[in-house]
């Protein structure tokens, strides 16, 4: 993918690996439209992608709500004519006690975590199969293919969806000349590992020592790039210390061969 100059709409772009992608896209002289739902954040960060070198577009968006994702893509199409890359990254942490978390918790991180996905998804696929070209990113998670804790259920298996999600979203619009990346970010060092809403448990502390050991957003925002020049399917965060999520990640690129074709598995 021709990533300098491109157009790009981020869910959950204010901070974290959201805002980290657009910071290294508007170095490339993007052009970057932040979607997320603090607007002190997004202030911030629209006056950053700016100082880096982009041109940004801020747009207050809740993606539980089918007319604001619609209207990010009504406001991106009008202030830049058409989008080259959607990022859907916008999510929540939640996890806990099984048996305290109720139905209705299930329903809020779902229609954050998957359906906010796929509302994205549904907004932008008209405009790029009607282009021919562009990509689709969704933002998975390394606990998605290996999980390692028990009290993270909810997320866990909201992100797990997403990975076939992803790989049916491939087999959709490739025919149409379009792309999908799935990006699958181990622990990183942003506030979203601190943020985590737990349920029927204490909250633990923060494990800081982990979190300086861990990746950065701008090195998840590096992987993704070079997974988006190489058109990648599958961009996965370092594994080499944990050897199951090494084995998982080598078995989604096997599959992937297996439905896509070699190169599109190599990440």
């Amino acid at each position: 993918m021709q990533l300098e100059g491109c157009v790009s709409v981020i869910t959950g772009g204010a901070n974290g690996i959201g805002l980290a992608v657009g910071l290294a896209l508007a170095r490339l002289r993007g052009s970057v439209v932040l979607a997320d739902l603090d607007e002190g954040l997004l202030a911030a960060a629209t006056a950053a992608v700016r100082a880096a070198g982009g041109t940004p577009l801020a747009v207050r968006c809740d993606v539980t709500r089918d007319e604001d994702v619609e209207h990010l893509a009504s406001a991106a199409l009008e202030r830049f004519g058409h989008v080259d890359l959607v990022m859907a990254n916008a999510g929540r942490p939640m996890g806990g006690r099984f048996e305290a978390i109720t139905t209705e918790d299930w329903k809020r991180l779902y229609d954050v975590n998957v359906f906010g996905v796929v509302r994205t998804i549904r907004a932008f696929l008209p405009h790029l199969s009607e282009r021919g070209r562009g990509r689709i990113v969704i933002t998975s998670s390394s606990i998605a293919l290996a999980p390692d804790n028990p009290f993270a259920a909810p997320y866990g298996s909201s992100k797990a969806a997403l990975v076939t999600l992803a790989q049916q979203l491939e087999l959709y619009v490739r025919r149409r000349g379009l792309g999908v990346t799935l990006l699958c970010p181990a622990l990183t060092n942003t506030n979203f590992p601190r943020s985590v809403e737990v349920i029927g448990l204490p909250a633990p502390a923060p494990d800081e020592a982990s979190l300086a050991r861990a990746d950065t957003a701008d090195d998840v925002a590096a992987l993704l790039l070079d997974g988006l020049r190489h058109d990648r399917f599958l961009v996965a965060a370092r594994a080499a210390d944990r050897p199951l999520l090494e084995r998982r990640i080598r078995d989604l690129e096997e599959t992937t061969a297996l439905l896509f074709g070699d190169a599109a598995s190599k990440g």
